[in-house]
């Protein structure tokens, strides 16, 4: 499982053959309520909202092998209860997964038995597990609300491959996407984070996600379940508590009684809006688009320049999400400085931001890299005449050869070969990457030149220049590998012993 070394226990829990007398269902302060007796009152008209919702967002299949988390609260014993009623009905297998967080002890453990106890009444295996996730949020440096949301997700994924199943159900309800647009707004935020939470993410759905808190709780009550409640949720030191039980109630009382409902709906059309928006956005990039890889993305600065800023910035959030996974502490700042870099459009210029992350000039096109390449590690190796001389920086190596002027094909072209005239070389020749200072005698011209104005000449990115190798005489270069020879050092007809030296790269 994520984070192993925090794991606790882990047990599988298979339904009961013969389920035991009515349990006694635990609920808030530590008093006992007993279910209703019998087969639980069916609520059509609720069951048939949330299958609405499926259909509507297109969840569930026939065949499907459903991980449900449940905590034991309102909303997952809801959710499970509703799919039980349903499986046979959408032709699905259910597997229920309890996350025991351990913060709050002794009650922590009372919900985990509450939703085992639960599971095997409704003839459904359970599975559950502990895990330390203060202990989590200390090693990762996060909050303890983060540290829980992705063991939570984690282990569902574990129990997805384990269990060969293909979709997680999670308890998501109308009040939590509100809660989470809001929660979004007061701390800022752009349209993807006022989109509430989506119905369907990937290989996750939220079946009560069109279903009010207040429903939810009118359901479990005429079906006689008492679910857990968290006492926790109650504690103000948390936003999403501050939002929900004071935020929310004031707004209701004093402006809109169905703020809950009209938010819903905003977030409704800002999802819509954002799917579109999304779409024009993938093809824009996509017309921008040079090149990519799993560490790089070129784009044309021209037709990346020409864009509204909104598609601009959506570009930019869509470059590095394709290339981090995700766009977390990417902020506005990032982007407008991103965007400024790309309209002064000057070669050469790098803007680094969010861990790992660069924007480079690069002779009219816009580089977004994973990771800045060419970081400089100098190597510099003698060359013997004949030898190999292995670049273990470069994954290349050298041939070195030795023939006679008249044995050698001087027609021939190849940018890795390099010929040249024995008796104009020093004992002692190297291969290595630029220096300060360097400077090389281009054949076919007067004078020496700077490699630097060389390699501004050439229109080489400063990225690659510290990758290209080169054969030297102290700091005269007689080869820049690929590209040019020194006038100094090349064969003519008066030449008797031709040095062969050929680049090659390790296969």
């Amino acid at each position: 499982m994520a984070w192993p070394i925090y794991q606790v226990c882990k047990f599988g829990q298979k339904p009961l053959t013969h389920p035991p007398a009515p349990l006694s269902l635990i609920n808030r302060g530590g008093d006992r309520a007993v279910a209703k007796k019998g087969k639980f009152m069916s609520n059509n008209k609720f069951i048939e909202k949330i299958l609405t919702t499926i259909k509507k967002h297109e969840m569930i299949t026939a065949g499907d092998r459903i991980v449900v988390g449940v905590s034991g609260g309102p909303d997952s014993i809801c959710l499970l209860n509703v799919l039980n009623e349903l499986k046979d009905r959408l032709s699905i297998k259910l597997y229920v997964v309890h996350i025991n967080h351990c913060i709050r002890g002794e009650t922590a453990d009372q919900d985990e038995q509450f939703v085992k106890d639960f599971a095997c009444r409704l003839g459904l295996s359970v599975y559950s597990e502990k895990l330390m996730i203060i202990q989590m949020a200390k090693s990762k440096k996060i909050s303890i609300e983060e540290a829980g949301r992705i063991a939570r997700y984690n282990c569902f994924e574990e129990y997805l491959k384990e269990l060969d199943a293909n979709k997680i159900a999670v308890g998501h309800n109308m009040n939590d996407s509100v809660e989470t647009f809001l929660f979004n707004l007061v701390r800022g935020t752009g349209i993807e984070g006022l989109k509430g939470i989506e119905p369907v993410r990937g290989n996750i759905i939220r079946p009560l996600i069109e279903t009010g808190r207040d429903e939810i709780e009118v359901y479990c009550k005429e079906e006689g379940l008492v679910p857990r409640i968290d006492e926790t949720n109650a504690d103000f030191a948390f936003t999403r508590n501050r939002i929900r039980n004071g935020l929310i109630p004031y707004v209701k009382q004093n402006f809109n009684p169905n703020i809950i409902e009209t938010l819903n709906r905003t977030a409704d059309i800002i999802n819509d809006e954002n799917q579109v928006t999304s779409v024009l956005s993938e093809s824009y990039y996509n017309e921008c688009l040079i090149n990519s890889d799993k560490s790089l993305i070129e784009m044309d600065l021209k037709k990346f320049n020409m864009l509204h800023d909104a598609v601009k910035k959506r570009i930019i959030r869509l470059a590095v999400e394709k290339l981090k996974g995700n766009t977390k502490a990417v902020e506005k700042i990032h982007i407008e400085q991103a965007i400024d870099l790309a309209q002064k459009a000057k070669t050469g210029t790098v803007y680094r931001f969010n861990k790992g992350i660069e924007v480079r000039i690069k002779y009219g096109n816009l580089v977004i890299m994973k990771e800045k390449f060419g970081d400089k590690k100098d190597f510099c190796y003698d060359i013997n005449i004949p030898s190999k001389i292995e670049i273990p920086e470069l994954k290349a190596y050298l041939t070195i050869m030795l023939a006679k002027y008249n044995e050698i094909d001087r027609n021939k072209k190849d940018n890795n070969i390099c010929l040249l005239d024995k008796e104009k070389l020093a004992a002692s020749l190297q291969v290595r990457n630029r220096r300060n200072g360097d400077r090389i005698n281009p054949e076919g011209m007067k004078g020496t030149k700077k490699l630097k104005d060389y390699f501004i000449d050439e229109k080489i990115p400063r990225e690659e220049r510290d990758l290209i190798p080169m054969i030297t005489e102290g700091q005269e270069i007689i080869w820049i590998v690929g590209k040019r020879y020194s006038e100094k050092y090349k064969i003519t007809d008066d030449t008797k012993e031709v040095v062969i030296i050929e680049y090659l790269l390790n296969r």
